[in-house]
């Protein structure tokens, strides 16, 4: 077992208090929304799965999600010495009876389009990071998603 998972031991707040923020077509994202100092500003990263195949993703695309932006994506932005750029990602221990509640709360925000995918309730390991988006009026800053992608290679010529 990866020594994240070993240091994925905060406990997380109630699914309560969390709120629905957006999702793509990987996660579904839920932000912190009371007072707690290890949680405020956070997201929590969940992954979705399709609705005909429950019982997906293995723990390690969470984790190597994790690695890839620690030790590819942080060293590549250290711009002048300042990593701040990229956020740490934090894995955080997941159980069945909260994705659940997560599931039903985000339902009715969710966009017609994503319908076809649902919250993954059987992950173990979600994603908590710092939420890097700018506060609403603030013209003067921007956030820029990286991801990884496996895109398509072009073959070689011979």
């Amino acid at each position: 077992m990866s020594s994240l998972v070993r240091e994925a031991q905060l406990r997380l707040p109630d699914a309560g208090q969390w709120q629905y923020v957006g999702e793509g077509n990987k996660n579904i994202v839920f932000a912190y929304q009371r007072s707690d100092e290890h949680f405020t500003g956070g997201l929590l990263r969940l992954r979705k799965t399709e609705l005909k195949s429950l019982g997906g993703r293995a723990e390690h695309d969470t984790l190597d999600d994790i690695l890839f932006a620690q030790n590819i994506i942080r060293p590549l932005v250290n711009i002048e010495g300042n990593s701040n750029y990229i956020p740490l990602m934090t894995p955080v221990n997941l159980d069945r009876q909260f994705l659940e509640e997560m599931s039903v709360a985000a339902q009715p925000h969710r966009p017609e389009s994503r319908l076809h995918q649902v919250l993954d309730i059987e992950q173990k390991i979600g994603i908590l990071t710092a939420n890097m988006a700018p506060v609403e009026g603030d013209l003067h800053e921007f956030a820029v998603e990286i991801k990884a992608s496996k895109g398509s290679m072009v073959p070689r010529l011979h």
